[in-house]
């Protein structure tokens, strides 16, 4: 059965599966206006459903995209959730921290202009940091940006997401996961003699998320520091060059 957009019954027809259950059926599409259908199957007492689309273009105006969940660990599944106008495309792209397309979806929204994508899953190997959701329909798009972090149950971890160079001299993008939830974290920069260069406090997050902009001095020499962070029950270190 062929549900139009309307949600009316457009089309009915019987299939006869072969001997291995399966079974190719052509739909012939003259006459469907543009929009979403569904395609209905029920066999006894039971029944699948999968949607398609006819006829739908891009340039859709403004666009809406989030996500259930602001921080992920690799393979976990991404749902995604958007609006902007009914029954139009929409590309979805996952960006890794770099800005590299990772995975495309192509979905489409439905009468009321709403999508919703949970085919997209976090990489394996994924790189920690922060990814990107993109959503686009013609000239029109929106960005939505997630965590990916490393696995919980190893406990506090620290890394430099980059440096940023903004007016007023360049500063370390510090970030962190698996710290004890809305409490303090304190973050200390060391040189190679281990000498203390700063110490910046940060707070955590609702899911134990940090990050910090920490000022490089003018004067910062070249070499590997080690970056610490602490909160009330754990610590963890990384280290980082500067050239």
């Amino acid at each position: 059965m062929i549900v139009d957009p309307s949600d009316k019954n457009k089309f009915t027809d019987t299939i006869i599966l072969g001997p291995d259950g399966q079974s190719n059926y052509e739909l012939d599409l003259t006459g469907y206006s543009s929009g979403v259908y569904t395609t209905v199957i029920t066999r006894a007492n039971t029944q699948t459903s999968e949607i398609f689309s006819v006829g739908l273009l891009t340039g859709s105006g403004e666009i809406k995209v989030r996500s259930t969940k602001d921080a992920y660990q690799p393979g976990d599944s991404i749902l995604i959730l958007g609006d902007t106008s009914k029954n139009v495309l929409i590309t979805l792209q996952l960006r890794d921290p770099n800005g590299e397309i990772v995975k495309t979806k192509e979905t489409f929204t439905n009468k009321d202009g709403v999508f919703s994508v949970s085919s997209i899953r976090i990489p394996l190997d994924a790189q920690i940091g922060d990814w990107t959701i993109h959503a686009q329909s013609g000239p029109n798009f929106d960005d939505y940006e997630i965590t990916v972090q490393g696995d919980i149950e190893e406990g506090l971890a620290v890394y430099v997401d980059g440096i940023e160079v903004l007016a007023t001299g360049e500063f370390l993008s510090i970030k962190g996961y698996g710290a004890s939830i809305k409490q303090n974290v304190v973050v200390t920069i060391f040189d190679d003699a281990d000498n203390e260069i700063d110490e910046i406090t940060a707070r955590t997050t609702g899911v134990g998320i940090f990050e910090v902009l920490w000022k490089i001095p003018n004067d910062f020499a070249s070499g590997t520091y080690l970056i610490t962070v602490t909160d009330p029950i754990d610590e963890g270190e990384t280290t980082f060059d500067y050239q």
